[in-house]
């Protein structure tokens, strides 16, 4: 029972308040004004560095200008023509004054020199970048090794490429021409690899500095890759901030001494509960139970510390642990981690982080839904809490990963049997309900020192590590080497520009030929997606479409590969080719809601002849949820669309959902293919595979196809259809019509 007032204390908390409101007033002024002077200096260095990048795009684009009027004059031409070169050094002179030109070379199409203001230049008969010059008949612009600027102007004549002038400048030397010399700040023109021109007043200074990347009003610098860097001195920049923070700083503390000294003269006894109270949350650590009460005073204040107590223990509970497993969460894995970073520097010893992913999680999510998605993490998390070892730590980092702090035993082998301890669990069939699946996992280590000596670090490594582990085909584990960040970051970029390909339409779809092998003859097409960046850069789909599975985006190009590769092969049928379109079907387009109607709709708007398309799926994804699969393949099947099953051989299917599936033809993995007819092993199962497709009464074909004797092994067997390098590559729809009708 409360037997005396709070509200006596109010007037007196009034001092402290203010002295807390003048500290909150300073700290906040002197943010504002740091910010303002920082925004202020970037925007002079962002002007001086627009200022000298635009300077050095006008001096190239001049240079560059130049170089295509040499190349169109008569005296250039008539070299070509009549093979006069008499007029070329006069020429060449006049055109190299005032332009901080090394050397001239003028080559024909086989690179072969006409003329050299140089005696000792370099043969270009091999150059790579002047074949694809001549070529495609465009300019090219590249910085050299001992960085000099290369510039091949390709001369046409009657609209025929007959060579090219080659022109080496001095890029430092145009560089120093343009730039200021300003004494009171840095200038440096490089590229992400090398630095081009420095120009530094000043020696062991910090500076601030702004880097200027090239855009799409610098194109030459954008193609060079050139960026602009301009810098001054940190100090320099710094003073008067520094001088206006001192000044509120002394301004504040004067007024927070005045506010302090009041409350101590005036309200030292009835300020004794709060400053309990303070110091108590204060020196508060995670080990207490309790952190403000009892405070001895038995009125409001008293029953607001048990209900502080109350609040934040629980708040900080739910802060720190996560909702679904209740294992510890990322926030609270970094204090452990803290914790382990001090121990171990403490005690000169290591520790080990452990980064799991579940492999294939999205697809128990897509197949399944959530719910069971739910109860696996529930089960996986479960499982690793209650096998955690002396002085280890757990926590659910987000999503399918988890994380163990193992801090004792570390030597590799006893790592290694903690980590297949772990392994050992996800290789069990896991049982949801009254569903049954198995879920492996991947595995990143990173070891404190050698693999990061910070929280983020050590995460970063092992993260990294763990990708290692999928990229390597799954259900493994890797330690951390260094080589692995920049490949974390190469996978970052790539999705990025990956979402860019999608919406920029940078896909194009190419066709491989299947053939009748003992005809020779073209029976189908399969549709494989490329793409193409902007720059003309092809990018294997062995790097995005691993990714573009992870990340869900596989379904926007699957749908643009199967719209594009029906509209394609309807010309090719107009035109009288009879044989079939072999589309590949991912799981998660499979699983969409609106596949049928999206199908019908792609088949309605291309004009598709049903009789003639084949839906491709792989046995891997079918047997990750069988029942659901076949269900859906009937629908298709009953559509009138040929089904086939990919990559047969590779997916432990059993022979009871196999005969279940209503398709009508198997395809032979190109693993199994490779080595006949050399390998025994191969060779009987591929005789196998074969048989059995025969006496199911399915078409079979082989992929990869390389050699003929792998070609009159699967003839000789049994196996009549294939594809692969022996008979054709993947090629454009261009090439494909070529092939098919000579025109």
């Amino acid at each position: 029972m409360m037997t005396r007032s709070i509200k006596t204390r109010v007037v007196w908390q009034v001092s402290t308040l203010i002295a807390l409101a003048m500290l909150a007033v300073t700290i906040t002024v002197s943010l504002i004004t740091y910010s303002h002077m920082n925004t202020q200096m970037q925007r002079l260095l962002h002007s001086k560095a627009q200022a000298t990048q635009l300077r050095l795009e006008q001096r190239l684009d001049v240079l560059v200008e130049s170089s295509l009027l040499l190349a169109k004059n008569e005296f250039v031409l008539n070299a070509f023509v009549d093979g006069s070169t008499k007029n070329l050094p006069v020429l060449v002179r006049n055109f190299i004054q005032g332009k901080d030109v090394l050397s001239v070379s003028i080559v024909d199409f086989d690179g072969r020199p006409l003329y050299k203001s140089v005696d000792t230049l370099p043969s270009y008969h091999d150059s790579a970048q002047l074949r694809s010059a001549l070529a495609m008949g465009r300019v090219a612009l590249a910085i050299s090794s001992d960085n000099h600027l290369r510039l091949m102007v390709p001369i046409s004549y009657y609209d025929t490429i007959q060579g090219a002038i080659i022109v080496m400048f001095d890029l430092r030397a145009i560089a120093q021409n343009i730039i200021p010399k300003e004494d009171w700040m840095r200038l440096s023109i490089r590229t992400q690899e090398r630095t081009l021109h420095d120009f530094n007043p000043f020696n062991e200074v910090e500076f601030s500095s702004y880097a200027m990347h090239p855009t799409q009003s610098t194109p030459l610098l954008e193609r060079l890759g050139i960026i602009v860097d301009i810098g001054l001195p940190r100090e320099e920049t710094m003073r008067p901030v520094v001088e206006v923070i001192e000044r509120l700083a002394l301004l504040g503390l004067f007024f927070i001494v005045v506010g302090i000294g009041l409350s101590i003269v005036l309200g030292r006894s009835i300020t004794h509960p709060i400053v309990t109270l303070f110091d108590r949350v204060k020196h508060w650590n995670s080990s207490q139970n309790i952190v403000c009460s009892p405070i001895g005073t038995d009125d409001e204040l008293e029953e607001l510390a048990r209900a502080f107590d109350e609040q934040s223990l629980q708040l900080k509970h739910q802060a720190e642990h996560d909702m679904l497993t209740g294992l510890p969460n990322r926030f609270l894995f970094d204090t452990f981690i803290q914790l382990a970073i001090q121990k171990a520097r403490e005690e000169s010893t290591q520790f080990a982080l452990f980064f799991i992913d579940l492999d294939n999680f999205k697809e128990v999510n897509d197949s399944f839904g959530h719910a069971i998605g739910d109860a696996l993490l529930q089960e996986v998390g479960r499982h690793l809490g209650a096998t955690l070892k002396a002085q280890e730590q757990i926590a659910r980092m987000g999503g399918d990963e988890f994380a163990i702090i193992v801090q004792n035993n570390l030597s590799i082998d006893a790592l290694e049997e903690r980590i297949e301890e772990i392994m050992r669990f996800f290789r069990r069939i896991q049982t949801i309900e009254s569903y049954q699946f198995l879920v492996t996992c991947s595995i990143g280590i990173a070891i404190y020192p050698q693999s990061g000596t910070d929280a983020q670090s050590l995460l970063k490594n092992a993260d990294a590590a763990m990708y290692q582990s999928k990229e390597e085909g799954k259900n493994s584990y890797h330690f951390y080497t260094m080589d692995m960040t920049q490949k974390a970051y190469e996978r970052v970029m790539l999705e990025a520009k990956l979402h860019t390909a999608i919406k920029l339409a940078q896909f194009v779809v190419y066709y491989q030929p299947q053939v009748d092998m003992r005809t020779q003859e073209i029976v189908g097409l399969e549709a494989l997606v490329r793409w193409r960046m902007e720059d003309g850069t092809m990018v294997s789909p062995a790097q995005f479409i691993p990714l573009a599975e992870k990340s869900g985006m596989i379904v926007a190009i699957d749908d643009f590969v199967m719209r594009q590769g029906m509209i394609d092969f309807a010309g090719l049928y107009a035109r009288g080719f009879r044989g079939t379109l072999s589309l590949n079907l991912s799981i998660l387009q499979l699983n969409q809601k609106n596949f049928m109607e999206k199908l019908s709709a792609f088949i309605d708007e291309s004009g598709m002849p049903l009789g003639h398309l084949k839906l491709e799926v792989t046995e891997t994804q079918v047997m990750k949820n069988p029942e659901m699969s076949i269900a859906i393949l009937r629908k298709i099947r009953d559509r009138g669309i040929g089904l086939a099953i990919d990559d047969f051989g590779t997916g432990h299917s059993s022979l009871f959902y196999l005969k279940q599936l209503p398709i009508e033809k198997i395809k032979i993995d190109q693993s199994f293919v490779r080595d006949l007819p050399d390998d025994s092993d191969d060779a009987q199962l591929s005789k196998t595979i074969i048989a059995m497709g025969r006496n199911m009464h399915l078409d079979i074909i082989a992929e990869g196809v390389q050699t003929p004797a792998q070609a009159a092994f699967l003839i000789e067997n049994g196996c009549y259809e294939a594809q692969g390098f022996l008979y054709y590559r993947p090629m454009p729809l261009e090439d494909v019509a070529l092939t098919l009708f000579g025109a």
